[in-house]
């Protein structure tokens, strides 16, 4: 028994073996963090093929040498071979599916979509004349939008914030400056809805966001894909408003 333990033993690397691994892995982790720091290859497609097969890189030496899957039954090996191959060719294809979904908004919001800038000048630090130059002016209100206007809802915007950061999921697809853990890229960044809804069509800030969140695929805004559900149904009377009064307050 002592014997054939030591044979096992002797199969695994050596400490010396493990400090060059953990050196390989700081490499390529060096060379995938080289790849992504030029601005104009974040997110590009050149960058795509290359990050993977670094990521599968990585994967399977951790797995192999530091989960000593190498050294285990070959059927293992297999087995996991099969899942990595799976799990890449799903990722590939979902990557693929929402870089297709492009959309297309309804003519309404698209003969009156306007571009917002005013918000990104002021995060570069320009002069506020300038940033203020940028914000485009809204398009002329209607009887009905300016009645909205004068109207603050029946919603509370406190009780809105925890509607908009629990089950909803909202955080996971935006991000909320003011809102720990709301950081995702997915939809629009929603840190100053409230004002630049306003700007986006003939709707009022608070019509605008109501439309959004009753038909999500009413207004599309460009380069992001029409993925967010239909989440009114998934709330009360009450939470609708006080979510639509939270993002009205995000200025």
């Amino acid at each position: 028994m002592s014997s054939g333990h030591g044979n096992e033993h002797s199969k695994h690397p050596s400490t010396k073996k493990y400090v060059i691994i953990a050196i390989i892995l700081f490499v390529i982790t060096a060379i995938e963090f080289l790849i992504i720091l030029p601005e104009s290859m974040q997110g590009s497609a050149l960058a795509f093929g290359p990050l993977v097969l670094l990521s599968i890189a990585k994967f399977y030496i951790v797995i192999m040498f530091y989960m000593h899957l190498k050294f285990d039954n070959p059927l293992l090996t297999k087995i996991f071979y099969g899942g990595l191959a799976l799990g890449t060719v799903v990722g590939i294809a979902l990557i693929g599916l929402y870089a297709g979904l492009t959309g297309t908004p309804r003519e309404y919001a698209e003969a009156r979509a306007v571009p917002y800038e005013g918000y990104y000048a002021e995060k570069t630090n320009d002069s506020s004349a300038y940033a203020q130059s940028l914000i485009p002016t809204p398009a002329p209100m209607t009887e009905s939008s300016n009645a909205a206007d004068a109207s603050t809802g029946s919603g509370d915007a406190a009780a809105g914030e925890a509607v908009f950061s629990g089950t909803l999921g909202c955080v996971g697809c935006h991000t909320m400056e003011d809102l720990p853990g709301a950081v995702g890229v997915l939809g629009p960044n929603l840190s100053q809805i409230g004002t630049v809804a306003g700007t986006r069509s003939a709707l009022s800030a608070e019509e605008y966001i109501k439309e959004s969140i009753d038909a999500p695929t009413a207004y599309v805004v460009e380069g992001y894909a029409p993925v967010m559900p239909e989440l009114r149904s998934s709330m009360s009377d009450e939470e609708y408003e006080d979510l639509v009064a939270y993002l009205v307050s995000k200025k």
